[in-house]
């Protein structure tokens, strides 16, 4: 539950930030340059969604491969990167990633049609 909730902030603090961020830069745009016009709302939102981008991009080159900035044990797991196997006891597939099982909690998994 923890690692959720950490997933949840994350997400909503970059996404405030990113929005800042353009904000910011349309606004030194306009301090330079003058008015953008009527589509600055427009630029806003591509501005944001670019930013964004470059930070998806930056993260999971250098951080995560997930895209998140959390730290490793609370970020997210990307599907290559998880392994399924059948519980022999239960007959229920577990998913894990590396060579352990973190909290061997078994799961459903659905195979893709």
């Amino acid at each position: 539950m923890k690692t959720k909730w950490f997933n949840f902030f994350e997400r909503v603090l970059w996404t405030l930030l990113q929005v800042t961020s353009a904000e910011v830069l349309l606004g030194l745009w306009e301090a330079v340059n003058g008015s953008i016009g009527e589509n600055r709302n427009l630029y806003l939102v591509v501005l944001t969604g670019l930013l964004a981008a470059v930070k998806n991009a930056v993260t999971q080159t250098f951080i995560n491969p997930s895209g998140a900035t959390l730290p490793t044990n609370a970020a997210p797991v990307v599907s290559e990167e998880v392994a399924v196997k059948v519980n022999a006891e239960t007959g229920e597939d577990v998913a894990w990633t590396g060579s352990s099982l973190p909290n061997n909690e078994p799961v459903i998994v659905e195979k893709a049609a």
